[in-house]
């Protein structure tokens, strides 16, 4: 399933390659990577600042259903960073719920890589945050658009995802 998503993101963008109107942001968008010549910890600050104030800021549109996640390794370690968005489980003392999004960020040859990964947003939310990521990894700030329609729905309890079999809780309509 996984492959014949990216089949088809990959045909898109070949196809929007011809386009004049084309950005490179958009075919970022559609491949769920985009490239940066700026140091991982440089990239990672801007995404983390831009997550931090765009989603979970004040009027952030996941402030209340998430948790923000960050690791980055120093400069001189060549390890690459990683930001995951998990849901928010209030029934837990800690309250990290399943992952729901995650941003990976690597670098070989002195091109830093940024990778966005959905794991349990709905498709339209996801792609809003894939959007901010690449904008904010290429140095440009500002938000997506806000509105109601990009609010998440509320996570599921963690005590009822818990229990259910290994990839069976997308199965579930939330809110029911």
């Amino acid at each position: 399933m996984i492959r014949y998503g990216r089949l088809l993101a990959s045909i898109s963008a070949i196809s929007l390659v011809g386009c004049s109107n084309a950005s490179q942001l958009q075919l970022a968008v559609l491949n769920a990577s985009v490239q940066s010549p700026d140091p991982v910890v440089d990239v990672y600050a801007r995404i983390a600042q831009g997550a931090m104030a765009c989603w979970f800021g004040g009027s952030g549109f996941l402030k209340t259903t998430h948790i923000f996640y960050a690791d980055v390794g120093a400069p001189s370690s060549g390890r690459g960073g990683e930001i995951v968005i998990h849901e928010k489980d209030t029934t837990q003392p800690q309250p990290w719920g399943r992952r729901a999004f995650r941003i990976r960020i690597a670098s070989a040859d002195g091109v830093t890589t940024v990778e966005a990964e959905n794991v349990a947003m709905s498709d339209d939310v996801a792609g809003r945050m894939r959007a901010d990521v690449f904008q904010w990894a290429q140095g440009n700030p500002g938000c997506g658009p806000q509105g109601p329609s990009a609010a998440p729905a509320a996570p599921l309890p963690a005590r009822t995802w818990h229990k259910m079999a290994p990839g069976s809780e997308t199965a579930l309509t939330r809110g029911s």
